[in-house]
């Protein structure tokens, strides 16, 4: 059974009651992206700050307060510029869920007109949308164009459509008591899913909630428990977790009756949020720092395997020296008594009957050279079977140790732990760590990369950035194909790349963003506001014949518009 607890409509009513207590009313400060999928709305009321954290995640798509402001991107997105300037110094006059569906709007006043962002929590369709008084999009976290979706289109100046109306068709709030639409008295599951059925916003985990404690207290009890609860706003909020210790999520109201499940409660349901998700981030980081070393053994594990197997096929050949010596004293045994015909020799078997037996000539050689090169080859096949041993026997310790590894991480090790068994495995050369080896800054790496600067991000991704002409230079000579090149279009500026490991498509916006803000920071049209950066891959970059250094010529380029970046944390190479 999945215990991870959502944040769904009764989550996100609880979040909205809060909302209207601390931060209706004040004003909007400042807003910063500390991540690819989250904003953290700064808002000032009663003397004091407030942090509102919206996230359109895939997985963790929420919105709550938090205890304090994050650090924003280098390069923000579009979306959060445009935020900044439609919405920052406004007035926050209203914060409501649309019905009881898992949609909020937030109203704000920053002049004449009113502007409504609307956050739409619901998995991989989540979004935020900033929109005017009279629906058009003035902005989205996540644009959604015809050729994506013929049923909801999302883009700047179309007409806002709200997403499709939840399943279910009463108001829990309403007067339609389960007991009264034959509901009481029914199997959990068979209650669950009439409940999931008939009402609107019900979510498949509040369902099954109501079901259990309907089978303990009653239908009415377990019902009064929750919706009466909600809107009388007696909110009991708790993180859940599986008894081991596992967060699992948390929820307004309690939910130690489902089995497997324990709770702890908290002050409130940001406070519990925030735990949570805090919580579930680094466990979720610790299993992709395990994945991602499980990935290299993986890898490291198949390619010894494959090794082993050709040395294996390379012993069996070695064997055959036995057999080459045989033919050779053959020959030479009836050197100028064989009988020779389409290059193959007819000589007595000295090792049994006397009986004739074939042996093979050397390509164009006679019965005297074909027996010395035949000699000359089984001295080699000799020399080589030690040296194929010994390699055989490495590689089957090396895969027993590998094989040992992913063992290991099945036990779900500490991060510390992992990141010290990656660092020596790497040291033994038992996998291949190219993140780890690119940022040792050895002298001959310094060496390598003068003239160029590099910037190490937290989450491994590296980026070089031309100093000078000859870096420059420097910088496209040891590019990798699938590197990403990045130059103002149509202007002078530093070149800059991002390393990309030979997976292009696995760079995030961010760190593109991130990168043409370096090139636009580095370039004549540094104080600009907005700047015009081309992207392609290194392959697509050539430097003209006899052209000076740091000129170059390409194509297949893309264009994103970016403001100059002003700070970054970067180390020289040089």
């Amino acid at each position: 059974m999945d215990l991870r607890v959502p944040f769904d409509s009764l989550c996100l009513r609880a979040v909205v009651d809060e909302l209207h207590h601390c931060i209706v009313g004040g004003r909007i400060q400042r807003i910063v992206q500390p991540s690819a999928a989250e904003l953290v709305i700064e808002i000032y009321r009663d003397r004091r700050s407030w942090y509102l954290l919206i996230s359109w995640d895939a997985v963790h798509a929420r919105v709550h307060l938090v205890p304090s402001r994050p650090r924003s991107l280098p390069a923000p997105s579009p979306f959060c510029m445009a935020l900044r300037k439609h919405m920052e110094g406004a007035v926050l006059v209203a914060a409501k869920q649309i019905g009881f569906d898992r949609v909020l709007e937030l109203d704000i006043v920053p002049g004449e007109t009113a502007l409504t962002l609307v956050a739409e929590f619901m998995g991989r369709h989540s979004n935020v949308i900033l929109r005017s008084s009279d629906a058009a999009i003035i902005a989205a976290a996540k644009v959604i164009t015809k050729r994506q979706s013929r049923f909801r289109v999302v883009t700047p100046g179309a007409a806002y459509v709200p997403p499709p109306p939840p399943r279910g068709h009463l108001d829990p709030f309403g007067s339609h008591q389960p007991e009264r639409n034959g509901l009481a008295g029914t199997d959990q599951e068979i209650l669950a899913g009439r409940l999931l059925e008939t009402y609107i916003g019900m979510s498949p985990f509040l369902a099954r909630l109501i079901a259990v404690r309907a089978a303990s207290h009653g239908l009415a009890r377990a019902w009064e428990a929750v919706f009466g609860a909600a809107r009388r706003r007696q909110w009991s909020p708790v993180v859940a977790h599986d008894g081991s210790g596992r967060i699992l999520g948390a929820y307004p109201i309690g939910v130690a009756d489902l089995d497997g499940v324990c709770e702890e409660t908290r002050e409130s349901v940001s406070v519990a949020l925030t735990d949570a998700s805090v919580a579930m981030t680094d466990r979720e980081a610790i299993a992709r720092t395990r994945r991602e070393l499980a990935q290299l053994v993986t890898e490291a594990l198949e390619a010894r395997t494959k090794q082993h197997q050709e040395v294996t096929s390379a012993l069996a050949i070695a064997d055959e020296a036995a057999e080459l010596r045989r033919r050779a004293d053959l020959l030479l045994a009836a050197a100028g008594r064989a009988h020779m015909t389409e290059g193959v020799a007819m000589v007595p078997d000295l090792y049994g009957d006397g009986t004739p037996v074939s042996v093979a000539l050397m390509p164009g050689l006679g019965v005297q050279e074909s027996a010395e090169a035949y000699y000359a080859r089984a001295r080699k096949l000799t020399r080589s079977r030690e040296r194929l041993a010994a390699r055989q026997q490495s590689l089957t310790d090396e895969i027993e140790r590998l094989q040992g590894e992913l063992r290991w991480l099945e036990t779900e090790p500490e991060a510390g732990a992992i990141v010290e068994r990656r660092r020596e495995l790497a040291d033994l050369g038992l996998i291949r760590d190219v993140r780890r080896s690119a940022a040792q800054p050895s002298l001959e790496r310094r060496q390598l990369l003068k003239g160029i600067r590099v910037v190490d991000l937290e989450d491994g991704w590296e980026v070089w950035v031309g100093q000078n002409a000859e870096g420059n230079d420097r910088l496209l000579k040891l590019a990798a194909p699938d590197d990403l090149w990045f130059h103002v279009r149509a202007g002078t500026s530093a070149h800059v790349l991002v390393r990309t490991n030979g997976h292009p498509d696995r760079v995030p916006p961010r760190v593109i963003r991130l990168a043409a803000g370096l090139a636009a920071r580095h370039s004549a049209a540094k104080h600009s506001a907005y700047v015009p950066v081309d992207y392609t891959l290194r392959k697509y970059v050539r430097r003209p014949r006899g052209a000076a250094p740091g000129r170059v010529l390409y194509r297949n380029a893309t264009t994103v518009d970016v403001e100059p970046l002003q700070h970054g944390v970067s180390r020289d190479a040089d």
